[in-house]
């Protein structure tokens, strides 16, 4: 059962990696300059999303129509239940830019 456990752990490592890389060429791809998340620990910050945007970025809300700028994106390739989504509203406090 254990070694379940950790090749699920693992799985969910990898599928994180593979969704950052995926975000990082897309962004590249539109021109859309940024930081990795990389890059940002190497200047010796703690709390790093995954891109750091070079410029902000308008995005409109879909529901509400509002505007909204957008700094930074951390990619969640897996989520959805509600303890997940408190733990990613708590963490992206900490990375406010």
């Amino acid at each position: 059962m254990f070694w379940r456990l950790k090749s699920f752990v693992a799985l969910r490592q990898v599928i994180g990696v593979e969704y950052e890389l995926l975000l990082q060429r897309r962004l590249a791809g539109r021109g859309v300059p940024f930081e990795s998340e990389d890059e940002l620990r190497s200047l010796g910050l703690t709390k790093t999303p995954d891109v750091r945007l070079g410029l902000p970025v308008g995005v409109q809300d879909p529901r509400s129509g509002q505007w909204r700028e957008v700094n930074w994106i951390d990619s969640k390739a897996l989520f959805g239940d509600k303890v997940r989504r408190v733990q990613s509203a708590r963490a992206a406090t900490g990375h406010a830019v």
